[in-house]
């Protein structure tokens, strides 16, 4: 997805290459990438987070996160590629969600 990009637009997320998350999400400076749902979210406009473990039968099956985005009429749900690992992650990957959406509300308000 981001690969396929050309250079002038990549530019424009940021100066920072972009960092893959447990095979699904793609940080840059400005957006939550999520190429399996084919959608760019600016942080700010994520509202809420929410985590959900998929079992079946007792056993762990996979993780699906839940996305509420500001404009979206219904909620973002995105199943996680590398799940087996996103268990113990799954704390830091909100964490670095809201520190990037804090970050991005500050500079806005700096350019005010």
């Amino acid at each position: 997805f981001l690969r396929a990009m050309p250079p002038e637009w990549l530019s424009t997320l940021g100066v920072q290459p972009p960092q893959a998350w447990y095979g699904t999400f793609y940080f840059t400076d400005y957006y939550l990438c999520i190429p399996s749902e084919y959608v760019m979210i600016r942080y700010i406009d994520i509202v809420n987070i929410r985590l959900e473990r998929n079992t079946s039968k007792g056993a762990e099956t996979g993780y699906t996160v839940v996305f509420s985005v500001a404009g979206l009429p219904k909620e973002l749900e995105v199943s996680v590629v590398e799940w087996k690992s996103f268990g113990t992650g799954a704390a830091e990957l909100v964490q670095a969600i809201n520190n990037r959406k804090l970050a991005m509300r500050e500079t806005l308000e700096q350019n005010l």
